[in-house]
């Protein structure tokens, strides 16, 4: 029941984070053209995004232009040396897709731990990677309050694409990462402890 009530209040946490942030932000001076108030009755559905490195999709939002509607994706890579990565894309309505173009070079996230019991949150700045070949990839750290958590909620509030502002959240399964680290401190351990065995060995004789 506890974990329940837990689950809930990360995920209205969460939600109310994000419509904060979103009742402060418009769309940039780029974009003071496009009808302030714009009509969201026609459909948006599109297709999404397949991944592109093997990551999971998570859907960022869409924008809208005189040649048609930009879909924009992020691709969350696995958890790797407790860095959390994620990939940007844009697919135009043909399904012809790309990386994203974003002015930003870092972008500021909150993160939490969805199996705890309290909502609490820390902040943690993506980065866009300077080594990824004219990819828009952004990568941080985890937390050092976080690393030893399972499943993390992480909520990007702001950053702009095709001149607006959007938002996202997504969810990363931290274990194959808690496993991998618990298993290469069980090898880093072996050889002491076979030296220690070699050693008592010795002085029984």
């Amino acid at each position: 029941m506890r974990s329940s009530s837990s689950h809930l209040l990360q995920y209205f946490f969460s939600g109310l984070l994000l419509a904060l942030f979103v009742a402060g932000c418009g769309r940039t001076e780029s974009d003071s053209n496009h009808e302030s108030s714009h009509s969201h009755e026609h459909d948006h559905s599109h297709h999404q995004s397949e991944p592109r490195f093997g990551g999971e999709m998570v859907e960022v939002g869409h924008t809208h232009h005189p040649d048609g509607l930009l879909f924009y994706f992020a691709e969350v890579l696995p958890v790797k040396d407790n860095s959390i990565t994620f990939y940007l894309s844009v697919e135009d309505e043909a399904g012809k897709s790309s990386s994203a173009k974003i002015a930003e070079t870092e972008v500021l996230a909150y993160v939490s731990d969805i199996e705890s019991e309290t909502t609490v949150s820390r902040e943690m700045t993506f980065k866009l990677q300077e080594d990824s070949n004219a990819m828009t990839l952004f990568a941080a750290q985890i937390p050092t309050s976080f690393i030893n958590s399972r499943t993390l909620s992480i909520v990007v509030p702001k950053l702009t694409l095709g001149a607006e502002r959007l938002n996202f959240t997504f969810e990363i399964n931290n274990q194959e990462s808690l496993q991998s680290d618990h298993v290469n401190d069980s090898s880093d351990a072996t050889p002491d402890t076979k030296e220690e065995t070699e050693s008592m060995d010795e002085e029984q004789k």
